[in-house]
């Protein structure tokens, strides 16, 4: 072959050989870029699927919430679950449970423990206080003005430590308790009224410092004689009804409840064997000169003037 030959070939062998590695290069590039599409692709498909994933994630997130999420700003609280719960059984237990003890049990044994010893105790004590234990007849201490001291025999004729009186009446409409109320007299010597000792309204009863000086001496009816305030005492501690200084009054502890303060009002001056009497009967009048009188008549079969046991007879 000829050297031009020769040279021809070797040149279209070097040709052919670099046109073959350029084929070779240009197939591996689109081979890369092919890769590299599906890669692409697989990426949209994968975030196209990661996105209809979030997609359903959100969807069950908003449906279901989950116990540790947090609500949404704009959201009501989820007060279907625990305040219902807490509001309907916890407040239902406290209200109905806590409250209905203590109104009932407290309420109960306060208002009914405390109100009937406070009842009971002072409404006992207070009526025992002041009105003392019923009589036979059921009745109880007189107030101020329901009796009054109506008559008083301060120096009679007869022996004056023997047959002094005194009357009482009822001006109230029930009967009304002496027992337990004090006699006193002007020097402050004092008598309890002791037993039971009744007097009814309307009547006139006798106190005398001797029932044998009474009926014997100045022949005073036993029937309106109620009692004796000179039994079991001495003649130094006996009331003593004074001639010149003398009064006698009826109290209930220290509530004067009837007077007769005589000697004050100037009854004493030559009022001798005769009582004087009271013709207004009521507390106020017997504070008033004007409202007692000297009696002017004697009683049957007595030898001093007075009504023992009767109504006034001044005119």
């Amino acid at each position: 072959m000829r050297p031009s030959t020769l040279r021809h070939a070797a040149l279209f062998s070097v040709l052919l050989a670099s046109t073959a590695g350029v084929i070779v290069q240009g197939c591996a590039t689109s081979e890369t870029d092919s890769i590299d599409d599906e890669e692409s692709m697989s990426s949209d498909a994968s975030t196209k699927d990661g996105s209809k994933q979030n997609a359903s994630d959100a969807k069950s997130d908003t449906l279901i919430p989950t116990k540790d999420a947090q609500p949404d700003p704009g959201e009501e609280p989820d007060a279907d679950v625990d305040p219902g719960t807490d509001s309907g059984t916890d407040a239902g237990k406290d209200s109905g449970t806590d409250a209905g003890k203590d109104s009932g049990t407290d309420s109960g044994t306060d208002s009914g423990t405390d109100a009937g010893k406070d009842a009971g105790t002072d409404s006992g004590t207070d009526a025992g206080a002041d009105a003392g234990d019923p009589g036979p007849g059921g009745s109880v201490l007189p107030l101020q003005g329901e009796v009054v001291i109506s008559e008083v025999m301060f120096d009679p004729s007869t022996d004056d430590n023997t047959t002094e009186w005194f009357e009482v009446y009822n001006a109230s409409a029930q009967p009304k308790l002496l027992s337990g109320l004090t006699i006193e007299d002007y020097n402050g010597r004092k008598a309890t009224i002791k037993g039971t000792l009744e007097i009814q309204p309307g009547a006139y009863i006798l106190f005398v410092n001797s029932l044998a000086g009474a009926t014997n001496t100045a022949k005073i009816p036993a029937s309106v004689i109620a009692y004796d305030y000179g039994v079991g005492t001495t003649q130094n501690t006996v009331i003593q009804l004074g001639n010149t200084n003398g009064s006698v009054v009826l109290k209930n502890g220290t509530t004067e409840i009837a007077r007769a303060k005589y000697s004050t009002l100037g009854l004493t001056s030559g009022n001798v064997n005769q009582s004087v009497q009271l013709k207004v009967l009521t507390y106020v009048a017997a504070a008033d000169k004007t409202k007692w009188c000297q009696s002017p008549n004697k009683w049957p079969g007595g030898a001093d003037k007075g009504t023992p046991g009767a109504a006034c007879d001044c005119p």
